[in-house]
């Protein structure tokens, strides 16, 4: 594929970040209510290895995200992850649709 040229829209996934509480083995969804607040977390994750890819932060409806059945923990900071020994990394992500981003930007 030439640099130009857009990948067909079934090749391309993306992927909700996870991780696991030791408690109970559920995987938690990772969600920001700003893009602020998601760098916040970020940036330190990235830095520290944690999150080896990432390449988007997609806005998701809500309701979207509600409807994946997953638990979410909402503007969690990196730091606090890590000193809390109930949460691991390196969990399997969640694959989730592109098509139902939501495409109205503040």
């Amino acid at each position: 594929m030439r640099g130009w040229e857009q990948p067909g829209e079934a090749s391309i996934s993306w992927e909700a970040m996870t991780v696991r509480d030791r408690t109970d083995g559920q995987s938690v969804l990772l969600g920001f209510s700003s893009l602020v607040q998601a760098m916040v977390f970020m940036k330190p994750a990235v830095l520290a290895g944690a999150i080896p890819t990432v390449n988007k932060l997609p806005r998701y409806p809500g309701e979207t995200v509600v409807g994946w059945g997953l638990p979410v923990m909402v503007n969690p900071t990196f730091e606090a992850l890590c000193a809390d020994a109930r949460y691991e990394f390196g969990t399997p992500p969640l694959r989730v649709d592109p098509r139902l981003e939501d495409k109205v930007r503040e």
